[in-house]
């Protein structure tokens, strides 16, 4: 399945509530990603154009980071932000041209 035809597949799905249930947790589509949620973690994470599991956004790293209290010399995704765009100028990461970035 292509991306563009997984959120359509996605959205279809969530708006009709396939994912509601009365355990206490979702698992669901949306975007480009598929989400697990419960009443203490979120795991969120998107899907590469080829289907690619291995990529990483700033957004999710630093929500990671905050929601989990890791220790880091990082005080703010800003910071974060810098180092990718230097590593991407690098070449050592690519970016995807809508979220992900890979490690080349």
């Amino acid at each position: 399945m292509t991306r563009d035809k997984w959120i359509g597949w996605s959205q279809d799905q969530y708006d009709k509530d396939k994912f509601k249930n009365n355990q206490g947790f979702k698992i669901f589509p949306h975007g480009f990603g598929l989400s697990y949620q419960d009443l203490e973690f979120i795991i969120d994470f998107d899907l590469g154009e080829y289907g690619e599991t291995n990529g990483f956004d700033v957004n999710r790293l630093w929500f990671f980071i905050e929601k989990n209290n890791i220790k880091t010399i990082f005080k703010h995704e800003h910071q974060i932000e810098k180092v990718v765009a230097f590593e991407t100028s690098q070449n050592n990461l690519t970016f995807s041209g809508y979220i992900n970035y890979y490690k080349k």
